[in-house]
């Protein structure tokens, strides 16, 4: 059987760390499966021992569900810069400060004007003692997915994950945490595209400073040549002063927020599997189109807690009786800054 038909799997939770090389075919199979507790300090000599064990060099990586973040979000469809505008959203969502080598996305579909993907991002901490041994032991790894993912192409994940193809490709068409060289040039990509944005900032505010200084002189001008008109020997002929009107400033009228138009975030609070998800449901078949979920900071909620914008105020009442239906309501008030790229944030509590 040619090597390439083997792929050593690594499947890493909280305390254990599972191992097992799956042959692929017609019928694949996961083999000569071990499990062995680990901590950050013996990480490095078990997966050294692995190497050894299974004569291999690189392995894929699942990481358990536990220690996993898998939001699905939606993105405007003519975003410039993808990646970019979804870090932003994962700083929201996420409760860690992550990296951008740390997460990454797909495209799964959308209508409209809006797309959406799903994005992955390990639990911090684990995924800094993996990487970090893998280094110290020279293990290279090929591709790192969460459990919910890889279960999706095979019933045994780790056998779905020997059976993933699309280990490197276009950012919104891969999700895959790749430790190596191959992320690097995305990453550029991000860090050139808003270098780029700095220097038009620049070259922008230099033409105005010079439109500005351009303006002042030729009012000065005129005001010099009007002075000595008024002084002029021949008196007699003074020019008649012309009244300047006011230019009326426009009045900006903000539309008001309406069930198809203000933007929705749910947070899990309660620790009950999938309730952000089915909460969304509901709320879509009351009319409400503009909805992400995720998880909270924790899972401790009691009740339910509704914050909003001021500007999203007219529809508080009725947000609190739809989430009534389903929930007790802890609180509602208008808390969130402006600058939020939410209009509301709902976290939902255990009752």
């Amino acid at each position: 059987m040619a090597e390439n038909d083997k792929k050593l799997i690594l499947y890493l939770t909280k305390t254990k760390l599972k191992s097992g090389n799956v042959v692929l075919g017609d019928n694949p199979k996961a083999n000569n499966i071990k499990e062995v507790s680990w901590t950050p300090e013996a990480l490095p000599e078990i997966l050294e021992k692995i190497k050894k064990q299974y004569n291999v060099n690189s392995a894929r990586v699942i990481f358990g569900d536990l220690i996993s973040y898998v939001v699905e979000l939606e993105i405007p469809k003519d975003v410039e810069n993808k990646r970019a505008f979804i870090g932003m959203k994962v700083a929201e969502t996420i409760p860690e400060i992550l990296e951008n080598t740390d997460w990454d996305f797909i495209e799964t579909g959308g209508e409209g004007n809006f797309r959406k993907v799903k994005v992955f991002a390990p639990h911090k901490d684990f995924l800094t003692h993996l990487l970090s041994a893998a280094e110290k032991s020279e293990l290279k790894v090929e591709a790192i997915e969460p459990e919910s993912l890889a279960a999706l192409r095979h019933k045994d994940p780790m056998i779905g994950l020997a059976l993933k193809t699309d280990i490197l490709g276009k950012d919104e068409e891969v999700l895959n945490i790749i430790p190596q060289e191959s992320i690097k040039e995305e990453i550029k990509q991000v860090e050139d595209h808003s270098e780029r944005k700095k220097i038009n900032f620049k070259l922008f505010g230099l033409i105005l400073f010079i439109l500005i200084v351009l303006a002042g002189l030729i009012y000065g001008g005129i005001m010099v040549a009007g002075g000595s008109l008024k002084q002029s020997p021949f008196g007699t002929n003074s020019p008649t002063p012309t009244s300047v009107l006011p230019t009326p400033v426009p009045t900006l009228i903000q539309e008001e927020i309406t069930k198809e138009t203000i933007k929705i975030n749910i947070l899990n609070g309660s620790g009950k599997v999938g309730l952000a998800g089915t909460t969304k449901t509901y709320l879509e078949e009351l009319g409400y189109r503009s909805i992400e979920t995720g998880n909270a900071d924790s899972y401790s909620y009691p009740q339910t807690t509704i914050s909003l914008k001021e500007e999203a105020g007219n529809l508080q009442e009725q947000l609190i009786k739809d989430l009534s239906e389903k929930f007790s309501i802890a609180s509602s008030e208008a808390t969130l800054e402006e600058d939020s790229l939410f209009d509301v944030v709902i976290v939902l509590g255990k009752k």
